[in-house]
């Protein structure tokens, strides 16, 4: 008695979309089939099929459009099954993204790039089952998986490996671009929380595998965390150095963004030869206390992370007068250097800023705490020289806390002075 024939594996014609408005496609997250990892091995299982049967590469094309009730050639939906096939790992995965590709060659040169309106889709809901899928294909072919993904040029490999702590990943990147891995590294790095025991640090060869190249994309994140401090872009990442152990498909949504903290303070100065950056490239720092000294928030972490900045600068030479008048009062240097030719710029720094508690209600939080904070690292006899109103006594001693200038107060200002420390 003869078996019966037993039907091949089925492509599918369930597209995917981000909004759902596109006809018939769905979210990601709304097609259980591929939360599971079920339609991807469905699709990968049918190229399979057919790549064991010796098919030609225009009959799978043929067969997929066929199925889908579409005209023969229809890229679309042969890109999106090579997308699926492609996006979930498995031990063949070499031979299948060559067969794929022939699939996909045998109706028009741009069909597997055109899988990437699905794979980016895929990657968006789950870049850990595609990040998987080029672990497993030998170096090799990476650029022509990277036809269908765009992974690899776009650097989101790198930032995966550095993100997944994956020493194997890196090792891979490292293979399939010698010259240019270290610079891809480095600014991976950058953008996670400084680990000097992780795996991912011991690939940087230079002292305390610290790069110059990190330490400036670092400041970077840092200024720009400062002037916009709501876009999660510039915030630093969390690692999960489990999710680089696992080889199969993981099922569900992973949002590679929610590793992300709100960092305010990317915490530079405990960064090895961050001290010895700055010293040759302030401009990005002295800018950010620019940015924070127009601040009016009230926020009290932007406020503490202006002055470690400023201690940061004066301690690899910066002056206190050229970060007052050169960031904070966004002075050019050709009046900078006429003020030092009259009273000394440090006296007109210490004048100027002596006044503050006569204006504080024209002055933002976080301009008066920078204000104050240069006021107490200027000479002290300096400033108890110049300081002689009423209006300089007080923020004199906001500045330093010093009770002998309230001492020096008239009696109507030190009965003032009191009413505000009681809260009065």
């Amino acid at each position: 008695m003869s078996q019966p024939d037993i039907a091949p594996p089925k492509f599918t014609n369930q597209r995917i979309s981000f909004k759902g408005n596109d006809s018939g496609a769905k979210r990601y997250e709304e097609i259980p089939e591929l939360m599971s990892g079920k339609l991807q091995a469905q699709c990968q299982q049918a190229f399979r099929h057919y790549l064991q049967e010796g098919k030609r590469p225009l009959f799978v094309s043929s067969t997929i459009t066929a199925q889908a009730s579409l005209p023969v050639g229809d890229l679309p939906t042969i890109a999106l099954n090579a997308a699926y096939a492609l996006s979930t790992p498995c031990e063949d995965i070499a031979e299948i993204l060559e067969f794929v590709e022939s699939v996909c060659d045998s109706v028009g040169m741009g069909c597997l790039k055109h899988a990437q309106e699905f794979t980016r889709r895929i990657s968006a809901a789950n870049p850990v089952n595609p990040y998987r899928v080029f672990k497993q294909t030998p170096v090799k072919l990476w650029p022509r998986l990277d036809v269908a993904y765009a992974m690899l040029r776009e650097g989101t490999l790198m930032k995966l490996a550095v993100i997944f702590d994956d020493g194997e990943m890196i090792q891979k990147c490292a293979d399939h671009d010698p010259a240019g891995y270290v610079k891809a590294l480095s600014l991976a790095l950058a953008e996670v929380a400084y680990d000097p025991l992780s795996n991912a640090r011991s690939w940087i060869d230079s002292p305390h595998s610290v790069t110059f190249q990190e330490i400036a994309r670092r400041v970077n994140l840092q200024f720009n965390s400062i002037r916009s401090p709501l876009d999660s872009q510039y915030f630093l990442s969390r690692t999960r150095p489990d999710l680089a152990k696992g080889q199969g498909f993981m099922e569900g949504i992973f949002d590679i963004k929610s590793l992300r903290f709100d960092s305010t303070d990317h915490l530079l100065r405990h960064i090895p030869r961050y001290q010895q950056y700055l010293a040759v490239e302030s401009e990005s720092i002295g800018r950010g206390i620019q940015d924070l000294n127009i601040l009016n928030n009230g926020n009290p972490e932007r406020e503490r992370l202006a002055v470690r900045l400023i201690e940061d600068m004066v301690g690899v030479g910066l002056t206190i007068e050229d970060i007052y008048f050169r960031y904070c009062k966004r002075m050019l240097t050709g009046e900078i250097m006429d003020l030092a030719d009259g009273k000394g710029l440090q006296n007109a720094m210490v004048l100027d800023i002596l006044d503050l508690s006569g204006r504080l209600d024209d002055v933002g939080d976080t301009e008066r705490t920078i204000s104050l904070a240069l006021l107490k690292m200027a000479d002290p006899d300096l400033v108890k020289m110049l300081a002689v109103t009423d209006v300089q006594l007080r923020t004199a001693f906001m500045a330093t806390k010093d009770s002998r200038f309230l001492e020096r107060l008239s009696g109507t200002a030190l009965d003032k002075q009191i009413g505000v420390d009681l809260g009065l």
